[in-house]
This record gives C-alpha cells, structure tokens and sequence, in this order.
C-alpha cells in the first residue's frame, strides 16, 4: 500500500477523486474531512476564512489521531518484545536473560562493573 502525506490526501479530495487504499484510521478521516470541506465549499459555498479555519482544524485532527496512532504502535511492539524476553526468561532463567528482559522493558542495558568482564 503506498503511503500518503497529508498534503497529497487534501489534493487528491479537491480533485474530487476517489479515496486510495490508505493504511491508517487517521488518514482516511483527514482525506473524508477534506473531500467533505472542499464539497461543501464547492455546494454551499463558505468564506475563504472559515475555509482555513475548518483545514486547519482538520490538520490539528489528524496531528492528534497520527501521533495516538504512533503511540498505540510502539506500545504493541514494546508488549511483544516483553513477551518474548518474559517467554525466553521463564523457559530457562538466567542472569543474561533477565538483562534481555529488562532491556525490552526499560530499553537500557545493564551497566557494566569490576565484575564483568
């Protein structure tokens, strides 16, 4: 599936084209908004002011709904690396694999002492 940027989704709505397979939540509703805001502009007609206005509160929309997006991604990735360190450490436990552990918890390794050498 090809990314878009947002620029690219509010050209492809003025034009009044169809909607392109698009991967994420957040940005077929910046792409519905757009084709909604330009329709109406078209239709009903709308100040140039209000116009803005209404983009920029879609621009907003979908900075909020992609970085939840981002969020919920890293989050899942960090559960599965957790769950595969957790996995590994209860099979066979050991000072090295709960080092393995804390780091897919914490991101970090485990400093270093005199003692390991």
């Amino acid at each position: 599936m090809k990314e878009y940027t947002l620029d690219q989704l509010e050209d492809i709505a003025y034009r009044n084209e169809p909607m392109p397979d698009l991967r994420s939540q957040s940005d077929v509703l910046a792409f519905l908004s757009f084709r909604n805001l330009y329709d109406f502009a078209r239709r009903a007609g709308m100040s140039q002011e209000q116009g803005k206005r209404e983009k920029s509160q879609i621009i907003e929309a979908y900075r909020i709904n992609k970085a939840l997006e981002e969020l919920q991604e890293s989050t899942s990735e960090m559960w599965k690396r957790i769950d595969l360190a957790s996995a590994d450490y209860r099979k066979n436990p050991s000072v090295e694999k709960a080092d393995r552990l804390m780091a897919a918890i914490y991101r970090v390794e485990r400093k270093k002492d005199e003692h390991d050498l």
